[in-house]
This record gives structure tokens, C-alpha cells and sequence, in this order.
């Protein structure tokens, strides 16, 4: 489990502001409603930027974000959104294709009796592509070294790889995790549109606690 932290502080200094116009506890009430509805708001910002940048589906984002939890005090708000970190599997999570190609190539071979005989001989070569990224395929390392060492294969359209040199057992090629994309590719838009959020939703509620 890894979290995505909201770095939140030009909210809070505009809070401390509008803090003088409330009560304490109107003011408490003020940060920790504003801090609750931002966290409430996570999941739909990742649901929207995530897939923008890798390609996931908005449902597969859902189940991997967790319940927010919020903390600390007036000044020292905070919430913290848990990020589950099961990795995308290649040919599931993330569109594939490729995998063993069989070719054939004709070859003559000697015999003792000094005749001739066509064979075919019989090679394959690993060659399954992925697209995390969005709009961008990109091949498979030749062996999955941290998986056992072998090449990648496909079966029913999902990515395998044996982890020993035996036939079984095999286990899925996986890509990144959840966490890795708006703490990476994502991570500009979806701390943007946070931010956003959480500014409007502290003016909104300092308007509706002063007005009571």
C-alpha cells in the first residue's frame, strides 16, 4: 500500500485568513469539512486523469483507490488517499499482442546412403508488444529476468512467462501499479485538480459558516 499525499498548504494559508471571521469551532469545522469532501473527490480526479494518461479502464482505477483518511488539527489538516499496489497484467490490464511466433525454414539434409532429404526446421521468437503508456506500444524485454529468466508468452490473450524451465508453473507479466501512475505520468493533473477542488470547496464552506 502506498499513499498519494495532497500537499494542500496555499489552502491552509487562505483558511488561517478566513479563520478570523469564525468562531474556533466554526473554523475547525470549516478545515475539516473542506479536507473531507477533497478527499471524497480523489477517487473521481483519478478515475478521469489516470486513464488520460496510461491505458486503463476508469473502473479498474475505482477498485484500486481506498477510503480517504484525515488527521491532525486546525493548520495541520490533512488527508491521505491509499493507493492498493496490485500490478496491471500485460493482455489484461493492458492491451497486447504478439507472443511466440513459429516459423518454418527448409533445409537439406545429408544422408549417409548419400541422399538428400527436405526438412524444416523449427524456431520461435518472443516478440509480445504492451501499451502502458497511452498511445504507445512498446515491446517486451527477450526474458522476464525478475520472473524466472524465461521469454514472454501469450495464452488467451493475456501475458505469461514460465518461472522455471519446466513447463509449469507460469505466472502472469505484470506492468505498474496504480500507485506508480499518479505518483509519475499523472501526478501534475491530478495534484492540479485537487488543489482546485479543495480551494473551492474551502470558500464555499467559509461562505455557508458565515452566513449561519
Amino acid at each position: 500500500m502506498k499513499y498519494l499525499e495532497i500537499d494542500v498548504s496555499d489552502v491552509v494559508d487562505l483558511a488561517h485568513g478566513l479563520a478570523k471571521n469564525l468562531s474556533h469551532d466554526k473554523a475547525v469545522t470549516m478545515m475539516r469539512r473542506t479536507f473531507w469532501e477533497a478527499g471524497q473527490h480523489v477517487p473521481k480526479v483519478l478515475r478521469d486523469v489516470v486513464p488520460q494518461d496510461y491505458e486503463v479502464t476508469k473502473g479498474w482505477v475505482s477498485k484500486h483507490v481506498g477510503a480517504p483518511h484525515m488527521g491532525g488539527s486546525l493548520g495541520e489538516v490533512s488527508v491521505v488517499v491509499p493507493l492498493k499496489g496490485a500490478r496491471g497484467s500485460i493482455g489484461g490490464t493492458f492491451p497486447a499482442s504478439g507472443g511466440y511466433h513459429r516459423q518454418t525454414r527448409g533445409t537439406q539434409v545429408h544422408m549417409k546412403d548419400g541422399t538428400v532429404r527436405n526438412r524444416k526446421a523449427y524456431w520461435r521468437d518472443a516478440r509480445v508488444k504492451a501499451t502502458i503508456l497511452k498511445g504507445q506500444s512498446s515491446q517486451l524485454p527477450a526474458t522476464m529476468d525478475h520472473q524466472g529468466g524465461n521469454p514472454p508468452f501469450m495464452a488467451g490473450g493475456v501475458g505469461f512467462t514460465r518461472t522455471t524451465k519446466k513447463r509449469l508453473p507460469i505466472a502472469h507479466v505484470v506492468g505498474l501499479s496504480l500507485p506508480q501512475m499518479p505518483l509519475n505520468q499523472s501526478e501534475k493533473k491530478a495534484r492540479k485538480e485537487i488543489e482546485e477542488y479543495t480551494m473551492k470547496r474551502l470558500i464555499h464552506n467559509f461562505e455557508f459558516l458565515l452566513s449561519r
